[in-house]
């Protein structure tokens, strides 16, 4: 024990933690105490080292894991970030919101006390994860994805579990007892899911279908797939375009539907077919087909800017979720034509080049935003009836994302003298949001459920 005690305090650990106990003697704040906690990191070979060195006769010991945090992981661990903490009810530690103390007990057959301390750590740390996980994501979803969670959550574990604290050793008559306390940050467990795309319930590939305008307005010919009157030479830049979606789209796990070889124009109502289309109408025909996604945009050649002999191309497309009405994703890229150069079809693949790498950009986008889950969210309308008072709309906002889980965003969109109107980003129905739903602590007030307005779509929060 002695040995131990000399080669950690030596060590570069061992001096933070005589430099932070130094701090407190001398007052230091909450924030440089938070700071100096931060520096007692070290790496996983150090980690190992400090459990291998415990002997048989060690009291109660804590243990803080390497760091190896993402810069927005370093913010949820700071209390200094969080707005509120809960405590610990053995010790009255105060701990950071999100963050909450797991206690496992286990018994290990190994005579080594070091190996079966280890062992004991190391089946806590995955026990209490493998609990942590289904909490979160649910039974079917962690059997289905069990061997990712493993190799990409379990392996990283000092992430959203930064510190460690065992009890006695207890030498039984075939082996050891040990109780082992992990602190369990599942904010930053979360993002971990969510980077995985494990967070939500993503089970299928979305579909989706184009509206994409093909004009030169030099020449005024153009080409839109709903009309049955296009320009032929506008078509072939369509079918390279479309080509170039589907292969784009298709690599990163999206299907594009295929207007042109479906026939789906002879499906348009004769009111549809028309130069514009409004948004409500795009829309209206998407659900027709129960196509989750559309892709509005186009692809037209036109003057340079302060030039007659120059001509440019010009891609702007965007991605909107049908039922919401939620933009998913946009792009928009130029390229510049040589001096009097035309758009040719023996040339479509030399200027339309720039066309292919926007197009890996624009699904690379949707993939992020699929696999943050936002094709699997709802949005929904929340009145919060009665002012809220100044300074509270954050303290507001995080309590009602904490009490109620389903909430992944609240968003101001309304202040009144009366109510303040927030949009939620919610998943599963509006159904569950409702049943489960929880008080909202804003500090000196609490805000319930008081019910549905069914007439204008929202739900209603008034002070208890």
């Amino acid at each position: 024990m002695r040995n131990f005690i000399q080669n950690y305090f030596f060590s570069g650990s061992g001096v933070i933690v005589f430099c932070h106990v130094l701090a407190l003697s001398l007052g230091v704040g909450a924030k440089e105490k938070t700071n100096l906690i931060a520096l007692n990191e070290f790496s996983q070979e150090e980690d190992a080292r400090l459990l291998d060195t415990f002997s048989e006769d060690d009291e109660e010991s804590t243990v803080r894991r390497p760091s190896s945090l993402s810069s927005q992981d370093e913010d949820l661990r700071s209390p200094d970030a969080l707005p509120s903490a809960s405590w610990n009810q053995n010790k009255s530690v105060m701990l950071p919101a999100g963050v909450e103390e797991k206690t496992y007990e286990g018994v290990s057959k190994a005579e080594s006390p070091s190996l079966a301390r280890k062992k004991l750590i190391e089946e806590a740390t995955t026990k209490i994860s493998e609990e942590a996980v289904q909490s979160i994501i649910g039974e079917a979803r962690f059997k289905k994805n069990k061997s990712i969670i493993n190799d990409k959550i379990l392996k990283q574990s000092s992430r959203y579990i930064p510190v460690i604290k065992t009890g006695d050793l207890i030498k039984l008559t075939e082996g050891h007892k040990l109780a082992v306390t992990l602190q369990v940050n599942s904010k930053v467990l979360e993002l971990m899911l969510q980077e995985q795309g494990l967070l939500y319930d993503n089970e299928t590939s979305p579909m989706m279908i184009p509206f994409v305008v093909i004009e030169d307005q030099i020449s005024g010919d153009s080409f839109r797939w709903w009309r049955s009157k296009n320009s032929s030479r506008m078509q072939a830049m369509n079918d390279y375009l479309e080509k170039q979606i589907q292969n784009s789209f298709f690599s990163s796990g999206f299907f594009v539907q295929k207007p042109m070889a479906s026939q789906m124009q002879l499906m348009i109502p004769s009111a549809f077919q028309q130069e514009s289309l409004a948004p409500d109408q795009i829309q209206s025909l998407a659900k027709r087909w129960n196509i989750p996604i559309t892709l509005v945009g186009d692809l037209s050649i036109k003057k340079a800017e302060r030039s007659t002999d120059t001509a440019v191309i010009e891609l702007r497309l965007m991605l909107t979720q049908v039922s919401s009405g939620r933009i998913l994703a946009q792009l928009n890229r130029q390229s510049k034509l040589a001096k009097n150069e035309t758009v040719e079809l023996a040339n479509l693949r030399k200027q339309l080049g720039f066309v292919t790498q926007a197009l890996k950009d624009l699904s690379l986008q949707l993939q992020e935003a699929w696999q943050k889950g936002a094709l699997s969210s709802t949005l929904v309308q929340l009145e919060v009836q009665g002012p809220l008072g100044l300074g509270k709309y954050e303290l507001f906002k995080n309590s009602l994302k904490a009490t109620n889980r389903s909430i992944r965003q609240v968003k101001e969109r309304l202040i009144t003298g009366q109510s303040v109107f927030f949009e939620l980003e919610i998943n599963g129905s509006v159904q569950d949001l409702v049943s489960g739903f929880k008080p909202v602590n804003a500090g000196d007030q609490i805000y319930k459920f008081k019910g549905v307005d069914a007439a204008n779509g929202k739900l209603l929060l008034a002070p208890e």
